[in-house]
Order: structure tokens, then sequence, then C-alpha cells
């Protein structure tokens, strides 16, 4: 079975490389302009695998659009590029370029464009703890996402406020656009276990652990087959607050320390503070 799996892992690779091969070899016989459209495939060849490989691509991508004087693909290499230096935490930088990007994508009436933007721009500002600025921007989104009727977009925007109120500790409010964006019934399976955990947490808050209890295990049921290691921390951390707030207290210092260390193996620094101040509760109630 292990061979198997490593099997597997190295077709996929080499098939990965394949592309990157492929997208260089056109490369090599493109100049000025006609680069864009290989050089933005090649960024997303590289996005959260080597944000660093990634972002020189799209600002050599950028160059290549502005050489072409093409208007979508300007805004669409300034808006991944602010994508990627969310990535790599450089926030200043990212809100430049995507708010550099937002009054063409306006005056082109690229709608698509615009929700993407609007979308990282929240998310920018939520990681800064700027939460009545993320609901702004997340509004647009929704707004924008009706216009297009593009029900996965406004799945998305809706989980995104359910974040921002229950950032601002309005879990009611929290809970009800959570639920709204699962009643989409859109939302990718990638997706799913992290939107369960953040229900569980809400109804942890409400003081509803019954319910809590039922989200969480669907997002650990649901993270047993592939799942994102962000959603993975989020789940373990809803089960240790749902254990200390029973006063199972090894349970949760448990939890809470295996929530920490994914945390810490994905550089999820919010989530490894949430997880020492949780443990140091803990440890403060038992008089350690």
């Amino acid at each position: 079975m292990v061979c198997a799996c490593l099997s597997l892992g190295f077709n996929v690779h080499s098939q990965e490389q394949k592309v990157i091969d492929s997208l260089y070899l056109v490369l090599s016989d493109q100049k000025g302009g006609e680069r864009f459209a290989a050089l933005y495939e090649l960024a997303f060849q590289y996005i959260q695998k080597d944000d660093n490989e990634s972002l020189k691509l799209i600002q050599e991508a950028e160059h290549a659009a502005l050489a072409a004087g093409d208007s979508l693909a300007i805004v669409k290499s300034k808006r991944v590029k602010g994508q990627i230096l969310y990535f790599l935490e450089k926030n200043v930088q990212a809100v430049t370029s995507l708010t550099s990007a937002l009054p063409v994508a306006r005056r082109h009436d690229f709608q698509s464009e615009q929700v993407f933007i609007n979308e990282f721009l929240g998310l920018v500002s939520l990681y800064e703890g700027n939460y009545d600025n993320a609901l702004v921007s997340f509004f647009k989104c929704l707004d924008l996402s009706k216009g297009l009727r593009n029900r996965e977009a406004m799945a998305t925007a809706l989980g995104n406020i359910g974040v921002a109120y229950y950032k601002l500790k309005d879990y009611d409010r929290g809970l009800e656009f959570y639920l709204k964006s699962l009643e989409m019934d859109v939302t990718k399976d990638w997706r799913l276990p992290g939107l369960m955990a953040n229900i569980s947490l809400c109804y942890v808050f409400l003081g509803d652990l019954k319910n809590a209890r039922v989200y969480v295990e669907e997002s650990a049921r649901l993270c047993r087959s592939e799942c994102a290691i962000g959603a993975k921390v989020n789940t373990r951390y809803a089960f240790g607050l749902i254990a200390m707030m029973e006063k199972r207290y090894k349970e949760a210092e448990n939890d809470f320390l295996e929530s920490y260390r994914m945390a810490k193996r994905c550089n999820n620094t919010r989530f490894q503070l949430d997880n020492i101040y949780l443990l140091t509760e803990i440890f403060m109630e038992q008089r350690q």
C-alpha cells in the first residue's frame, strides 16, 4: 500500500513537471506581450508550492500584459500578484497591487475580476484585524456574485462574511452566514471540512455543545479522506474547545497541542497563538 501511494505521488509530480516543461518550451519561442498566457499559467503551477517563484513569474506576466496593452491581462496579473503577496504575508504590497487593478476592472466592467480583487482585499483586512473593512469587501463580493449568478462565488463570500462576524464575536450572525454558505450546496470538497468546523465553533460560543459536536464530527469525517491541513487545524481546535467547555482538560490539552503542531507545520501564526492561549488557560485552571 505504501508503494502504491508513493507511485501515485510520483505520477502526479511527473505530470506537473511535464506541464511546466511544455510551458517553458512555449516561452522560448515568444517575445513581448505574447508571453503573457504561458507566464500566467506557469505562475499557477508554482502558487502555494513555491510562492517566491510564482511571484517572479507573475511579475514577468504583468510586464508582458503591459507591453501588449491588454486591459484584462493587466488586471489578471496585478490581481494574482496581490494574491501571491498575501500568501507571502506581504500585505502592504498585496493591497497596492490589488487596489491598482480595481479601477481598471471597474472601468472595463470585468466583474469576475472585481469579485476576486475584493475577496483578497477582504482577506488582507481580516488578517490585519480590520473586520469592518473586511465586511465591506466581502459584501461587495456577494453583490457582484449575485449579479453574475455565480453560486460558488456567493457561497465563498457568505463564508467569508461569517468569518468576519465570528471575529467580531457576533456568533449569531457568524452562524447565520456560515449556514447560508452551506445551504448553497456548492462548496468545494476541500473547503467543506473548514466550513463545518467554523459552524461548530459558533455553536461552542453560543453554548450549544450538542450541535457543536455534530458539526465538528462531520468535519473530522470529511477529513478522513484528502483534507487541507488548515481545515485539520481548525477541526482539532474545535474538538479542544468542546472538551475544555466540558472540563475534560486532558483531552482538550491533547487537542490543542495537536492543533498547535499542525498550525506550526503550515506556518499559521494566528492558530499557534490561539492554541497557546487556551493551553495556558487549561494549565491555570488546573493550577499547573
